[in-house]
């Protein structure tokens, strides 16, 4: 079993919000050194998954950054970010479950990539596309090395 789960988050039949899927469908072929979840929302059951693993990446569209940006945060038990494209349980209130049901504490991080385009199923906008890349190879470095501290926190990376 690997130590670091990846969950992608969103709908690829609203354009953008896929683009976790799409990001997790590149780390895929790559045979990653994690376990990797494709999910349309976040549930209670991922909490119970989330527990036997060292690590979790949380990865979500947003348009609270500009099209083509994109960041990796670490989150705690108290953050639950909300935001326009928000989901019905959030990873902080995860984070929160792991810990008071399965006494386990995960180390957790946000990707989150900026958004535009929700109008066109299984395309993503041009400035979301051109991202991709520079996330799959930061993802693939971190993994490859086995070292979580590696993702990098509290930056915005561009597409410009």
């Amino acid at each position: 079993m690997n130590e670091i789960l990846i969950i992608g988050i969103g709908n690829s039949l609203r354009g953008d919000d896929g683009v976790a899927e799409t990001i997790l469908d590149a780390l895929m072929s790559a045979s990653p050194a994690a376990d990797l979840i494709v999910t349309t929302q976040l549930n209670y059951e991922h909490a119970q998954q989330m527990a036997i693993y060292r690590a979790v990446v949380f990865i979500d569209a947003t348009v609270l950054l500009e099209p083509g940006q994109w960041t990796m945060t670490r989150l705690t038990v108290s953050q639950g970010p909300r935001n326009a494209l928000t989901h019905l349980v959030t990873p902080g209130e995860l984070i929160t479950m792991c810990s008071t049901l399965y006494d386990a504490s995960p180390t957790c991080y946000l990707l989150s990539v900026g958004a535009c385009c929700f109008d066109q199923p299984d395309v993503l906008s041009e400035r979301v596309s051109a991202v991709v890349p520079d996330i799959v190879r930061h993802l693939k470095e971190s993994l490859h090395n086995s070292n979580v501290t590696l993702f990098k926190t509290h930056s915005v990376y561009s597409y410009d």
